[in-house]
């Protein structure tokens, strides 16, 4: 599962070269959280300060936010399609990050996970995010997504990491 997240962790950021931000759309969708317990967190703050370092496939889950994400079809030039809009991405940590790959999973009714999807929102292409620093993705632009398989919710995702590179 590692060696495949992975290589899809490099591919998206490939793609992102060739990704942008269009504009317009519509409605909503609430704020998700990381995967990481808090007793993670501390072990991995532990690490940090005995080791001076955090590894990067730990930096995003321990120290990007990621607030009032939503998940909607929007409009586009050419049509309506998925997109994820309206959100703000801050980095509480100590580097800074030049790709910044937020990890989506989709739920079916039953609440089981049913897609995952791997979704660049900050590439080494633009402006690098230094510590302290966010950015925001208004909601009259959005990154487009992946059309889900049939038996999933649009309404039910979840942010479920977030990985990054540093500069």
């Amino acid at each position: 599962m590692h060696n495949m997240r992975l290589k899809i962790f490099i591919l998206i950021v490939l793609f992102c070269a060739f990704t942008g931000i269009v504009s317009g759309c519509s409605s909503s969708e609430k704020k998700s959280k990381s995967s990481l317990s808090s007793k993670d967190i501390q072990e991995m703050e532990k690490d940090k300060i005995e080791n001076g370092d955090v590894p990067e496939d730990m930096y995003g889950d321990m120290f990007v936010s990621v607030s009032g994400a939503h998940v909607d079809y929007c409009e586009s030039y050419y049509d309506k399609s998925l997109g994820l809009y309206g959100f703000t991405v801050t980095n509480n940590g100590d580097m800074t990050l030049k790709t910044i790959i937020l990890v989506i999973v989709y739920k079916d009714s039953s609440g089981n996970d049913v897609s995952e999807e791997s979704v660049c929102v900050l590439d080494r292409f633009g402006d690098p995010l230094k510590p302290g620093h966010s950015f925001s993705i208004d909601s009259d632009k959005f990154i487009e997504l992946s059309e889900p398989p049939p038996n999933a919710v649009i309404k039910s995702w979840r942010i479920d990491s977030i990985e990054v590179i540093y500069e």
